[in-house]
């Protein structure tokens, strides 16, 4: 649950997870529920390096940012027209909490090495959340189009291609994506 001055809000994984609907899946309503799951798992006594609300607040845009890295799921209808899924329409309690989890572990881990106490920071937010995408990405294989169909609640009578985007691979010598 999340608490506001005004209401209280359950999230469901369905609420979360809003896979068919654009405009559910950039609701503020979404946003801010899932921020607030980020302070709930941002407990009082951690040391954090900044107030925990911009911490919640930072690592939830880059959750829900519609940016090509965060593009898993690549739908073309047969109509032509091409869509994305992205990394927030599948937000979850339970990837929120990994997140928490492997960013304090960054955290000690830095302490640690240093010898000194350490304060969990945005960067170890930020890359946390980038690690439990990057480690996490199961996908079926590409050729059983309906092992896709069956998690998202597409009509298979309307989708002609649906898979993975794969992160793309950046040449080194010349700069260029491959």
């Amino acid at each position: 649950m999340v608490w506001s001055a005004v209401t209280c809000h359950r999230f469901s994984a369905g609420d979360l997870s809003p896979l068919n609907n654009p405009a559910a899946r950039t609701s503020p309503h979404l946003t801010a529920g899932a921020q607030g799951i980020y302070e709930i798992y941002l407990k009082e006594p951690l040391p954090l390096a900044e107030p925990r609300a911009g911490l919640a607040k930072a690592v939830t845009e880059a959750h829900f940012a519609r940016s090509s890295e965060n593009q898993f799921l690549e739908i073309i209808y047969r109509s032509g027209k091409k869509d994305f899924r992205y990394r927030g329409d599948l937000a979850s309690g339970a990837i929120i909490a990994a997140v928490v989890e492997r960013a304090k572990s960054f955290a000690i881990k830095r302490s640690i090495a240093s010898g000194l106490e350490t304060k969990l920071t945005r960067d170890d937010l930020l890359q946390a959340r980038q690690r439990e995408h990057d480690e996490n990405d199961l996908f079926p294989p590409i050729d059983v189009t309906e092992d896709w169909l069956m998690p998202t609640d597409f009509d298979p009578e309307n989708v002609i291609k649906l898979g993975p985007v794969r992160p793309r691979k950046t040449d080194v010598i010349g700069g260029g994506i491959v």
